[in-house]
């Protein structure tokens, strides 16, 4: 029998830019991310009426190896104000009614196939639905564990596709899913993956859960810490040149 090997995982979000607009009043999204890996599911909270907002956030998991499957799915989602747990008290309050109705109906005889279509009518009926997806990746659990400096998924943007803003439909569900090729532009992201095996003995802090990332600008993308040395060296120019010409007056 193999022997079975304990792991962590983690994402960084540190920024998210331009992402799709979701809420046509207010013209905003209240965008957060949600990871899904061997089972295990974490989510951030949303940042409300943002489309581009720094998060500097880490969602951790624990993984036990050997996998059934190899695939991280980073899911970026548009929070809807009715939120999933009470979602589950209006089902089960709506329920309830129905049951009571039917039973005073038909003297106590329940009609289960009505009773099964009515409750997936609910949601329409209540307009309670899920969270709209603004995009998805996906990336490898092997490539994660191997990450480094230059290896893995150090800090990198992702470009998200998908359906066009505020569509929706089949087709536009499919798209923004991953399951089409998106046709238009729907935000980027900055992130990091890392993951790594537990050796025997060895203590791991890591739990499935979400906390606050420190932002280093040495481990911005290369091309961004350049900006940042240029951007540097020039507020610092700009700085003594006007110190010199108050000195010199």
């Amino acid at each position: 029998e193999k022997k079975k090997k304990k792991g962590t995982f983690g994402v960084y979000v540190w920024r998210y830019e331009h992402m799709a607009v979701a809420d046509r009043t207010s013209q905003t999204s209240d965008p957060y991310v949600q990871v899904e890996f061997a089972a295990a599911k974490v989510k951030t909270a949303p940042l409300k009426k943002k489309l581009t907002a720094d998060v500097r956030k880490c969602l951790s998991l624990k993984v036990m190896e050997p996998l059934m499957g190899d695939q991280i799915k980073v899911w970026f989602k548009d929070w809807d104000i009715v939120e999933s747990h009470n979602i589950h008290i209006y089902i089960w309050i709506y329920t309830c009614i129905q049951v009571l109705n039917n039973m005073l109906r038909s003297n106590c005889h329940i009609n289960e196939e009505k009773k099964k279509k009515k409750r997936g009518l609910m949601n329409k009926d209540m307009g309670v639905q899920e969270d709209d997806i603004l995009g998805i990746k996906t990336f490898s659990w092997t490539t994660a564990k191997t990450s480094g400096e230059a290896e893995g998924y150090p800090t990198h943007w992702i470009h998200l596709y998908g359906a066009p803003d505020l569509e929706s439909g089949e087709l536009a569900d499919k798209m923004n899913k991953g399951i089409l090729e998106g046709c238009w532009y729907r935000g980027s992201v900055l992130l990091r993956l890392f993951g790594k095996h537990i050796e025997e003995g060895e203590e791991s802090e890591a739990k499935q859960d979400v906390t606050d990332a420190i932002w280093n600008e040495a481990m911005a993308p290369a091309t961004e810490r350049w900006i940042l040395q240029v951007g540097s060296l020039l507020i610092s120019f700009i700085r003594s040149s006007f110190f010199l010409s108050i000195s010199l007056c």
